[in-house]
């Protein structure tokens, strides 16, 4: 008991809500952030789908060299783990600011866009980090998270009350 609920009663609402928004900005991210990826990625390297493919370094580990061209299996597995670790960001982001009961803005946007950075970068092994970074200028990469940024600041649009 905890104020008079148990907690799985507590719970599921709030997992519920917290899916329900999530999933919708995680797509949102994950559109955006693909969009920028082969944008900037068919300026640096003439081809859209260089460092999308770099992202299947999470299933097929470091050694293995990524194509540079379409490839039915490393650009969709790109696209697919970009989009579930995009749908997970989206989740945490919702979730946060439901528990939290903070309104999103551009602050919390950029809290949070920092917070993936870091935790991408600095605290997952090597094997988990995204992978665009072996294909992509750092301010390539910057431009994928600050679309993460932008998708975090608007999703009060498509998640209202």
């Amino acid at each position: 008991m905890f104020f008079g609920y148990t907690l799985p009663t507590m719970l599921i609402p709030l997992l519920t809500q917290s899916l329900a928004r999530g999933l919708k900005t995680g797509l949102a991210l994950a559109a955006a952030t693909n969009a920028v990826i082969m944008l900037a990625s068919d300026r640096e390297n003439g081809s859209p789908w260089a460092a999308l493919n770099c992202v299947a370094h999470i299933v097929d580990g470091d050694d293995k060299q990524q194509p540079t061209g379409y490839s039915p299996r490393e650009s969709r597995l790109g696209i697919f783990v970009n989009g579930t670790a995009m749908s997970a960001w989206g989740v945490l982001y919702e979730g946060a600011l439901l528990v939290t009961r903070t309104k999103s803005s551009p602050l919390t946007a950029a809290l949070a866009t920092t917070a993936a950075y870091f935790i991408d970068y600095k605290v997952v092994p090597k094997q988990f980090t995204p992978g665009i970074e072996k294909r992509l200028s750092s301010q390539s990469v910057l431009a994928a998270y600050a679309a993460m940024a932008v998708i975090f600041a608007l999703s009060p649009l498509w998640n209202k009350k």
